[in-house]
């Protein structure tokens, strides 16, 4: 076979230098900056390439010459005399060209000419380019302009840019916009010197460190023949366009694979830079760093949900410390798709995570392989979800590997290695490559999922012994999953705001920008064990981020604070001391210097400020914030000053996972700046939300219309089979069939469910029948096996010609609401409703997306905790103008809050801005939410069974001083079944309780030697009043074992917030069917 990859350069090698000598102009274009060594940088350029554009239909011409002496082709660019015959361009003599690139052909040499017969001419289109081109990663010719001569470029660096073109989809078209594409060009900012190319123009590879001194040197896409010769005739550019251009052979128009062209591949990409060159679109790039070593310290806020995440960062300005910040200079977080770049959004994202390798194009050989190294080993959001999708239908892997996850935020507590190695998406199919031991960052890792640092230091602790290595078998626990989301949300921002969008949208471009605070929001009951882990994620986050890159990466402030920090937080305070009970007793009574100043950044709490910055700031002014207390508060007596009103508010936070109440006091002390103290009076949580409403939805009218279409077609055992595929775990199931119940629940039932719920929102008082394939519209398609194990599984028992994609289901507003909404939450609502009315609260915001539901605001007027007009849906809240935007998450045209999952996010925003003096016009004071804000593990007890669990008074072990309940100090062992502790806040025992404990055998050899000895008497106990979620084994049982003949600890007591021993519904796949069974 004949070699290809000298195609270019052999013409060019006749002068090795000239082409880089000869003037070079690219038309005039945006000036866009990069900053040296800050990872992988993009820029989003949006092209029309549609029928009213003239760039697809660009003609670019070539011929092919052999030299069959040395097994070789070449690619011949063409040039059409005035005669009408064709010589080469490369056969013209220097002479000849213009400054501007054309030719006068008086000055040409005819000595020097070889003639191109026409009929040998290969004659290419752009639409030829587009249509094979357009969605995969490219290489990038991205050259250095010479320092002396502008027109000029170096052969180099080479490998440091890479391009992708993608469609733009209708569903992120904006109206009116004539863009039908967007151009994503990435570029990997690593400075190195090793390939300064005043050394050798050979290994001109990356940027050295001289590139970015003083911002001046210019970078600029080498389009053309005479510049980008060097660049082509490399083997892994001619390798990488042509395995692109074999995998995509089917797109080549038919003329053009009727002929055995050889570098049709370089024709094709030599079209694509010239067709987007003609569109004026190539920008200038430089590379820069402060040359004072400045940075802009940038903040992050992170409302980390069980079902979505919604992040802000807030930049500092670098001009004047304590400048005054607006919150409307908060940016929402945007999250970059990988595989496909030209998807980002800036909107909450799905927390679903998948292990995926992050590819850019082909690997190549000249840089050691460390460019282009996105480490992280999963992907969030859409991309997780989506390509969870794409890649699940591949058995062997998916038999042999975990890949998707629901949420780690749900398994926060469980530190235990998985049985089942994580292994990850790849568009290679060998099962070897897809072990998620060999993605980046994994070698810091142990099996486990801890860093191997700290791993050693925990060892060490104990005394010499045991050393920790990087997990050759990932089996890593569930817990450090959320590290693992949490690198890559990093590694998105830290992209994010140091791209050249951000940058140049902020001002100050030429300045990087650093990490400086990371605020991380909790629900307002989270038991303290899953607050501090989930901080202890995020250090561990960055300090993967700080080993993987090294000295070089000064993006993270080694100053970096997590907030909160738990040590600052009341319940860990060692010097008990009594709680104030309002402003008036913190004023009176208490040193404030004493007091603890960090909180702890709850949910429901952040909801009520964007309520109260809202009404203060933009709607009354905040000049005028007594006026707004006099006219929508009441007095009450212990306030402070009892001639001032005060406002009594209660926000319910219905979330994914769960559903949090704060109802907090807030009075005011006016000045030139009015400051609010907000002092939480009940608090409380529970793990009831959205979440369970989706899968009561899918058990009572999803999975139930599927059995009757199946009765219908004939199968006469429909709710046996229906409990069959979609049950609990039976022993007999295989990996595949737990693998494909996992895919039905995420890809099938979720949609439907969330469908459903869609349309009874928008269509409140009407019963419709919707089709599949409506629910599906802006989903992607579920997997062919996945529809493959429904219709079989009803066919085999008679279903003739059953056919999931073919069903309708009928969407009852009535129904759904009393069997999947008021069946799971109504009871919940209407206890804490009767909490809200004791407190006299003067309003009630509802927040969450669950909190839309018509139903979820017909529920609270029914209880009336308040007057209706005081019940106030966050998303009904008039946030904007037409003049006036403050809301980070309001757009054009929208002048409420559109998705309410937002408003703990900017509610923290205000909070942190407000600590940091940096807030225009409001002043919060959170000492007494920092002192009185303790855990509400008032009873713990062993939990019933029942769904929400629930604690008996006569199993409560733990109980308050003043409590009238007498708990036991011990529970029996039976081993009949797990056995869970959990806790409440409220003395009665039909209050919803949390699971918080298992109580387990120490290890399996103390399982097989206690079997027989069951049951067991266990006492517990807590034994730090404290401490109120700090219990301990009192009798510390311990088994002999005989093969040793030393005693062996007998049971251990381990949080766990989840009491289905196989996971969370959405990681099983397991329904409750029960009654379908006859």
């Amino acid at each position: 076979m004949r070699s290809s990859a000298a195609s270019v350069p052999v013409q060019l090698s006749r002068s090795s230098t000239k082409p880089f000598n000869r003037s070079f102009f690219l038309p005039l274009m945006n000036m866009v900056s990069l900053i040296a060594n800050s990872g992988i940088q993009f820029i989003d350029i949006p092209l029309n390439l549609g029928d009213t554009s003239a760039a697809p239909k660009l003609r670019f011409e070539y011929a092919e010459q052999e030299d069959p002496d040395n097994d070789r082709v070449y690619l011949i660019i063409p040039y059409m005399l005035e005669n009408g015959k064709y010589i080469s361009r490369l056969d013209i003599n220097a002479e000849a060209f213009r400054p501007d690139r054309s030719i006068d052909e008086s000055k040409i040499r005819p000595e020097n000419l070889n003639y191109i017969r026409e009929d040998h001419l290969i004659n290419l289109q752009g639409r030829y380019a587009l249509d094979v081109l357009e969605g995969v990663w490219l290489p990038l010719p991205y050259f250095r302009t010479d320092h002396y001569d502008a027109g000029k470029l170096m052969p180099g660096p080479q490998s440091w840019a890479r391009m992708y073109l993608g469609r733009i989809s209708s569903q992120e078209k904006a109206e009116g916009s004539p863009y039908t594409h967007k151009l994503v060009l990435a570029f990997d900012t690593h400075c190195d010197d090793k390939y300064d190319p005043r050394l050798n123009h050979t290994y001109y590879v990356v940027p050295d460190s001289s590139d970015p001194e003083g911002g001046n040197t210019r970078f600029k896409c080498a389009t053309h023949e005479d510049t980008n010769g060097f660049f082509l005739s490399q083997k892994r550019v001619n390798d990488w366009l042509e395995e692109v251009i074999t995998k995509r052979k089917s797109r080549i128009p038919r003329q053009l694979t009727s002929e055995p062209y050889h570098l049709l591949h370089l024709g094709l990409y030599m079209t694509l830079l010239k067709m987007i060159e003609q569109t004026n679109s190539w920008p200038v790039v430089t590379l820069q760093q402060d040359a004072l070593g400045r940075s802009i310290d940038v903040n992050l806020v992170l409302d980390v949900g069980n079902s979505r995440t919604c992040g802000l960062v807030l930049e500092s300005s670098a001009r004047e410390r304590d400048a005054e910040l607006a919150l409307t200079d908060a940016k929402r977080l945007k999250i970059r798709e990988l595989r496909n770049p030209t998807h980002t959004s800036n909107k909450p994202f799905e927390m679903k995570l998948a292990f995926m390798e992050a590819s850019f194009g082909k690997k190549e050989g000249l840089t050691d392989d460390f460019l282009f190294r996105w480490p992280s080993m999963v992907r969030v959001g859409t991309e997780a979800t989506r390509y969870g999708v794409i890649f699940g239908d591949n058995q062997a892997v998916n038999d042999q590997y975990e890949m998707t996850f629901s949420s780690p935020k749900r398994y926060l507590w469980d530190a235990k290695k998985r049985e089942k190695p994580w292994g990850y998406f790849s568009e290679h199919t060998e099962l070897m490559q897809n072990s998620a031991s060999s993605l980046p960052l994994a070698n810091l890792f142990t099996s486990d999922g801890m860093l191997v640092d700290k791993a050693n230091k925990l060892a060490s602790a104990n005394g010499p012994g045991l050393i920790y290595r990087s997990g050759q078998n990932p089996l890593y626990a569930r817990s450090a999953l959320m590290t693992f989301a949490l690198t890559e949300i990093l590694l998105q921002t830290l992209s994010y705001i140091n791209s050249y969008e951000f940058r140049n949208e902020r001002g100050e471009a030429g300045v990087p920008r650093r990490l400086r605070r990371i605020v991380l929001t909790c629900p307002t009951a989270m038991p303290k064990t899953e607050r501090v882990k989930l901080r202890e994620c995020a250090a561990d986050a960055l300090q993967a981020l700080r080993d993987y890159y090294g000295d070089k990466y000064k993006l993270i402030s080694p100053d970096l604070e997590i907030i909160p920090d738990y040590s600052k937080l009341a319940e860990n305070d060692p010097v008990e001391s009594r709680i104030p009970k309002n402003l008036k007793d913190l004023r009176e009574n208490h040193d404030p210097v004493r007091l603890r100043t960090s909180w702890g950044y709850d949910e429901a709490t952040c909801s009520q400020l964007v309520f109260m910055y809202n009404e203060i700031v933009h709607r009354f002014g905040p000049e005028n914030a007594p006026r707004f207390f006099e006219t929508m508060g009441r007095r009450r007596t212990d306030d402070l000053d009892p001639s001032r009103k005060s406002l009594m508010i209660a926000s319910v936070d219905i979330g994914g996972g769960t559903t949090d109440l704060m109802i907090g006091h807030y009075e005011y002390e006016p000045g030139a700046v009015t400051s609010l103290y907000q002092n939480p009076v009940f608090w409380e949580g529970f793990n009831l939300a959205g979440d369970h409403i989706i899968k009561k939805l899918i058990e009572e009218c999803v999975l139930p219309q599927i059995a009757r279409e199946a009765r219908r077609l004939g199968c006469g055992r429909a709710g046996q089979v229906l409990y069959s595929l979609f049950g609990p775990f039976q022993s007999t199931d295989t990996d595949h069939k737990r693998t494909l119940k996992k895919h039905f629940a995420n890809q099938v039932a979720t949609v439907i469910a969330q469908g459903m719920l869609g349309q009874i929102t928008a269509h409140p008082d009407q019963t419709r029948q919707v089709a599949f394939d409506e629910f599906f519209q802006e989903h992607e398609a579920p997997i062919p096996s996945v529809l493959q194990y429904v219709n079989e599984g009803f066919r085999r028992e008679g279903a003739t010609g059953f056919d999931i994609r073919l069903m309708s289901w009928e969407v009852s507003p009535e129904e759904i609401n009393q069997k999947a909404i008021r069946n799971v939450i109504g009871t919940m609502l209407r206890d804490l409703c009767g909490i809200i009315s004791q407190y006299q609260c003067d309003y009630v915001l509802l927040s969450g997306r669950p909190s839309t539901l018509p139903v979820v605001l017909d529920l609270f007027l029914e209880n009336m905790p308040v007057s209706p007009d005081r019940i106030v849906p966050m998303n009904r809240i008039r946030v904007a103008t037409s003049e006036k935007f403050w809301y980070p998450f309001s757009d054009p045209h929208e002048y409420t809050i559109k998705d309410p999952k937002t408003c703990v996010s900017v509610g923290a925003a205000i909070a942190l801005l407000s600590e940091l003096g940096h807030l225009n016009g409001f002043r919060l004071d959170t000492r007494l939410l920092a002192a009185r804000m303790t855990s509400t593990a008032d009873y713990i007890g062993l939990l019933t069974d029942g769904q929400p669990p629930r604690i008996k008074n006569e199993h409560v072990l733990a109980v308050p001083d003043d409590s009238p309940i007498e708990p036991i100090d011990e529970i029996e062992l039976t081993g009949a079944k797990d056995t869970f502790l959990g806790m409440r806040q409220m003395a009665s025992d039909q209050w919803i309780a949390t699971p918080l404990y298992k109580i387990e055998f120490d290890s399996e050899r103390a399982r097989t030697l206690l079997m027989p000895k069951l049951p067991l008497k266990v006492r517990i106990g807590r034994p730090n009043l404290r401490d109120k979620e700090g219990l301990i084994l009192r009798n510390n049982l311990t088994v002999m074992d005989p093969q040793t003949g030393r005693d062996i600890p007998a049971l251990k007591l381990t949080v766990c917030t989840l009491t289905d021993p196989h996971g969370y519904w959405l990681d099983t796949g397991n329904f409750y069917l029960d009654p379908y069974l006859n």
